[in-house]
């Protein structure tokens, strides 16, 4: 199958505790290719999700890279490094009740809700021959192997001489790419190779474990336009992104951003898969390209989790960033581009803005509509709230705390500590 970014070759921040139902699903749509990009200075790490399916002999690989990579740069990992952070990130169907958003009545204590978390100790903080010819201007700057891969890094001075050459050794990218490789070219890429090393693979296995490649560049960019030449049609690109926390939201400059309702209630949540692939689909109509921002977020904590945790610090430097998750942003963008649209490489930026934000939506319960929009309506309803519950638990525990104190001020010393706990949990997810 044809993937976007490279070319293969086959036929509001609240604190709720409340409970993870689903999500939209890793294979929520087709031709979807997935990419994770770390980012930190002028250090990128891109894992790469091969979507390809068919016989490992007829796999090639095609990739513009900024400098000439070797062994050191490439490595293998393996699927639920990707899986992992899709689940994190994925658009979600959740359940609240009154209970979640409830703050306790305390004498002498301050309470700040819930949140989920990593759980961290004190230590955490922290086959085929391939040469040259005479006659064309193709070079091999490096050749090895990685995993099941053989892979070799080229450069060029000629798109159409770079074409042939891959042309002669299986890398068919049609008579149309010439003119896209000399784009390429002239803005001083190179291009990594790959085959499947022969016999290292079970037999019948169709599945390539994710390919993952680290270099330096001072751009903030994806490569998608030599993705684009054999397009099946409508392309999804979904980008985990994961940098400093205090760079905040990534987004993507050269491409129009849309959005859709979320943080909604939804009565009919039978099927939510099909749900959120029908608002995708109104949103992008009529566009050629765009990008949505489906999650955004501190990678320690989530609401709620997927699977009882956030990122951890392996999960995190597994995807090639350096440092813990306390000081990793996680973003997740979803892009739809035709094949005519895609004109340029997706460059990214850094906004500095850390807003928690995810596509979250939300069982439908009549006492949170003074919290939460239905979906598809325009106001609240602030006559049903959870107050009346809230009154009734606040007074069973004036109840039970009558006998333990004299009286129901809240303590200086309580007060003061409390204080400093709250400044110092915001400090830490400014």
């Amino acid at each position: 199958m044809f993937t976007t970014f490279y070319f293969l070759l086959s036929n509001p921040a609240s604190a709720f505790c409340g409970t993870y139902v689903g999500s939209a699903g890793a294979d929520l749509f087709s031709h979807t290719s997935q990419v994770a990009i770390a980012r930190q200075g002028d250090q990128t790490t891109l894992t790469l999700v091969n979507d390809y399916e068919g016989s490992l002999d007829d796999f090639a690989l095609v990739i513009p890279v900024p400098s000439i990579l070797t062994e050191d740069d490439v490595a293998v990992v393996e699927e639920s490094v990707l899986s992992r952070v899709e689940a994190y990130s994925s658009p979600r169907l959740v359940e609240y009740s009154c209970e979640d958003f409830y703050t306790p009545w305390r004498p002498d204590e301050v309470s700040i809700g819930c949140f989920a978390t990593a759980e961290y100790s004190v230590a955490d903080m922290g086959d085929a021959e391939i040469g040259e010819s005479a006659e064309s201007s193709v070079t091999i700057e490096s050749s090895f192997s990685v995993g099941e891969y053989n892979l070799a890094v080229l450069s060029a001075e000629e798109g159409g001489e770079l074409n042939e050459w891959l042309d002669t050794y299986g890398f068919s990218l049609g008579a149309d790419a010439s003119a896209v490789l000399q784009e390429y070219i002239d803005a001083g890429s190179y291009f990594l190779i790959s085959r499947v090393k022969l016999n290292t693979s079970p037999e019948g296995q169709t599945w390539l474990r994710p390919l993952q490649i680290s270099y330096t560049s001072e751009v903030f960019s994806l490569p998608i336009k030599l993705g684009t030449l054999n397009s099946p049609g409508e392309q999804d690109l979904i980008v985990y992104t994961v940098t400093d926390v205090y760079q905040g939201h990534i987004g993507i400059q050269n491409y129009p951003e849309i959005s859709i309702q979320a943080d909604c209630m939804l009565e009919n949540t039978e099927d939510f898969a099909s749900f959120y692939r029908e608002r995708l689909d109104d949103a992008f109509a009529g566009q050629d390209g765009g990008w949505l921002r489906e999650h955004g977020w501190g990678a320690y904590h989530c609401d709620p989790c997927v699977d009882g945790d956030a990122m951890s610090d392996d999960d995190i430097r597994a995807l090639g960033f350096s440092g813990s998750a306390f000081d990793a942003y996680v973003g997740r963008l979803h892009m739809r581009f035709t094949p005519e649209a895609a004109t340029e490489d997706v460059v990214f930026y850094h906004s500095n803005i850390e807003d928690q934000t995810q596509q979250r939506y939300i069982r439908y319960v009549e006492e949170l509509e003074s919290r939460f929009l239905i979906c598809d309506q325009e106001s609240l309803d602030a006559s049903k709230n959870c107050d009346a519950l809230y009154e009734e638990w606040d007074a069973e525990r004036k109840e039970v705390a009558k006998g333990c104190f004299s009286t129901h001020m809240r303590s200086p010393i309580g007060l003061l500590l409390g204080s400093i706990f709250v400044s110092v949990f915001f400090m830490r997810n400014r």
